[in-house]
C-alpha cells in the first residue's frame, strides 16, 4: 500500500482551514454571561408577602422573590435578593423605609440586608417563622408581633433593644 503524500502546500492549506473552523467557533461562542441570561420564570408559586419601595414591588414567592419595577413596567426574578438568602420558603417580606433595609422570616429565622447590599445577614433574635405574625418598624427599631408580645430588634444590626418607651399601636408601619 503506498502512503499519501501531501504536499507543503497542501499541508499549509489544511492547517489555515482547521484553524480558521477553530477560531470561528471560539469566536461566535457568548463567554460573557450575566446572572440573569437565560432565566425562565415558568412558575412562581404562591405569594406569600409583598413589599414596597420607591421604586419597584417585590413579590415573595414559594420560588424566589420577584421585582416588578414601576418605572420599566416589568417583571423580573431577583436573582441577587433570592440567590443571597439561601432560603426558599419566605413568611413576611417587608422593606423599612426608615433605613433602606429589607427584612424576611424565613423557615431559618430572620434575616436583613440593605437594599444596595447582595448578601443578607442573620438577626439575633430569630424565632421560628410560625412564631412571627408580623413585622413593622418605627424610626428607632424593627417591631416583631410575636403572639401577644412586641420584640424590638435594632434597625442595623438585628439584635434585641429593650427600648423605654413601646409605640403606639398605629405608629408601626
Amino acid at each position: 500500500m503506498g502512503r499519501a503524500c501531501w504536499s507543503a502546500a497542501d499541508l499549509m492549506f489544511r492547517s489555515v482551514l482547521i484553524l480558521l473552523l477553530f477560531g470561528s467557533l471560539a469566536v461566535a461562542q457568548n463567554f460573557n454571561y450575566e446572572p440573569n441570561d437565560w432565566m425562565i420564570l415558568s412558575k412562581p408559586g404562591a405569594i406569600n408577602a409583598i413589599a414596597e419601595n420607591h421604586d419597584a414591588v417585590y413579590f415573595a414567592a414559594e420560588n424566589g422573590i420577584f421585582k416588578y419595577d414601576v418605572f420599566e413596567q416589568e417583571l423580573r426574578f431577583d436573582y441577587s435578593q433570592t440567590y443571597y438568602l439561601g432560603e426558599t420558603r419566605i413568611y413576611h417580606y417587608y422593606y423599612d423605609e426608615h433605613t433602606d433595609y429589607f427584612w424576611v422570616v424565613h423557615d431559618g429565622g430572620i434575616s436583613f440586608k440593605s437594599s444596595i447590599a447582595d448578601y443578607w445577614r442573620d438577626a439575633v433574635y430569630s424565632p421560628a417563622h410560625w412564631e412571627v405574625s408580623d413585622i413593622g418598624s418605627t424610626s428607632d427599631y424593627i417591631w416583631i408581633r410575636s403572639g401577644a408580645e412586641l420584640i424590638a430588634l435594632d434597625s442595623f444590626s438585628g439584635r434585641v433593644e429593650e427600648p423605654e418607651d413601646f409605640p403606639l399601636q398605629g405608629s408601626i408601619t
